[in-house]
């Protein structure tokens, strides 16, 4: 009998070796421990390999390895499912982090990158170049989470989101066939995959459209007291109405972090922090937000022009690798004065330390493309919010994470929906990802699921089951 080790035999291991070109790792080898590790400090698992794909070839290799054994496999790109999905006990990880090709063209704004690229890494390789598309707000998210996710980020008012700016993707099936996903070719599954997660194989190449963006953005945040809360909440929703498409903002409510531009005497006080990005020239932003920077006073503020690579590090502080962390959300298309009470009273329920609740503005080019446009779902929603548990201590762990499901569920009768695909720390089951989506685009993504991935295969994910 062959031998076993973490759940895969050294016969399995021996057939993905012959042609592999990337690294393959397994418990006992140096750097299985460092490999193993996802974004979530939560998340701790231990999968039987580690195939460390460096083309797409290893990628076909990898999936045909899990599909003919009956492995159970994740994918792994950035590493920030908030569930653990870019990991396993015992099966293969499909880790795509040593593909980090990036080719830029200026001349047609596009760009073409593989699936193990981080936002950090293509927004220093587009800007270069003074060119940019919306992404994450944390540098060290992966592309292909966001991206097939649905992709908000600072830009995404004026620019849409990352998946609508996609022009083409390059996708393993659960076959082992690799194909191209495309306005003009599997236009299907260019939907799909523009809004319903890895549902539907591994995007190994993503093309993107790019826009000009070469000075500096006027970006930083306002931040006020708790005691002001109520009214800053109904400040902000006829404020954010009539901002511009250039400017979205995002409110937090958390405890003032250790930054060098936070007042000593004001860190770890609890308030509510409005984040504003302006795109447009600086003297039109600043008469835009000026409501918001007289209204108060505020704690303190911090807003500058600043490149946008440093713009995306905004947040990077706040969530660093290791972070332990789960979250719900959902969405609605605005804040009555009942909403704004539950608000309050959820964020007066908070522990201090570093849980929050951020809530980010939607609107402009997200809604202006058709609600069938992509699998997105939340085109008519105004705001987004997410409720974040995050802890140091085990033993806070269990009361965090009430906090953010009570919040998540006393919400809901303010919501539109239930949840965003990339914003959940559960896998949900299939009533509540059907309600996610709506009864029309999750019978289309069924359909695209049963002709791309009949099996499910692919179902370490908010998963959506084949019709």
């Amino acid at each position: 009998m062959a031998q076993v080790l973490g759940g895969l035999s050294d016969d399995l291991i021996k057939s993905l070796e012959q042609g592999f070109r990337g690294n393959l790792i397994r418990p006992g080898d140096e750097g299985y421990d460092d490999a193993r590790k996802v974004w979530n400090g939560a998340i701790d698992k231990h999968p039987g390999m580690i195939a460390r794909c460096t083309s797409t070839e290893d990628v076909v290799a990898a999936v045909n390895l899990a599909r003919d054994n009956g492995l159970t496999f994740a994918v792994r790109g950035g590493s920030h499912s908030f569930p653990g999905n870019s990991t396993c006990d015992d099966g293969l990880v499909i880790d795509l982090s040593g593909m980090k090709k990036i080719d830029v063209d200026p001349a047609t704004r596009t760009v073409i990158a593989e699936g193990g690229v981080t936002w950090g890494e293509l927004d220093a390789a587009t800007q270069a170049h003074g060119l940019a598309v919306t992404g994450g707000h944390v540098t060290h998210t992966g592309i292909g989470g966001l991206t097939t996710g649905s992709g908000i980020g600072h830009l995404m008012r004026k620019l849409g989101l990352t998946s609508d700016n996609l022009l083409e993707a390059e996708v393993v099936l659960a076959d082992g066939r690799v194909v191209r996903a495309a306005a003009d070719e599997n236009e299907d599954l260019f939907w799909g995959i523009r809004g319903g997660g890895g549902n539907f194989g591994v995007v190994t190449g993503f093309e993107y459209q790019l826009h000009e963006l070469a000075g500096p953005l006027l970006a930083g945040l306002v931040f006020y007291d708790a005691k002001q809360g109520r009214e800053f909440l109904r400040f902000y929703r006829d404020w954010a109405d009539t901002l511009p498409d250039d400017i979205t903002t995002i409110v937090g409510y958390m405890c003032a972090p250790p930054f060098p531009f936070v007042p000593p005497e004001v860190v770890g006080q609890p308030g509510f922090a409005v984040v504003m990005v302006c795109q447009g020239p600086h003297d039109v932003a600043e008469k835009a937000i000026k409501a918001a920077r007289d209204f108060g006073p505020p704690l303190f503020e911090m807003i500058a022009p600043m490149p946008y690579v440093a713009v995306q590090q905004l947040f990077d502080p706040a969530l660093p690798p290791g972070t332990k962390a789960y979250l719900k959300s959902n969405d609605r298309t605005g804040y009555s004065d009942a909403c704004i009470e539950t608000i309050l009273d959820n964020c007066a329920r908070m522990k201090p330390g570093h849980c929050q609740i951020l809530l980010f503005q939607l609107g402009g080019a997200v809604a202006r493309l058709p609600e069938d446009a992509t699998a997105f779902a939340q085109r008519s929603a105004k705001y987004m919010d997410a409720y974040i548990a995050i802890w140091e201590d085990e033993a806070e762990k269990d009361e965090a994470i009430a906090w953010s499901r009570r919040f998540w569920e006393e919400m809901k009768p303010h919501a539109r929906g239930t949840f965003n695909p990339n914003f959940d720390g559960d896998n949900e089951p299939a009533a509540v990802v059907a309600q996610a989506y709506g009864p029309t685009k999750y019978a289309r993504l069924q359909a695209i699921k049963a002709k791309y991935d009949p099996g499910n295969l692919f179902r370490l994910n908010q998963n959506i089951t084949p019709r």
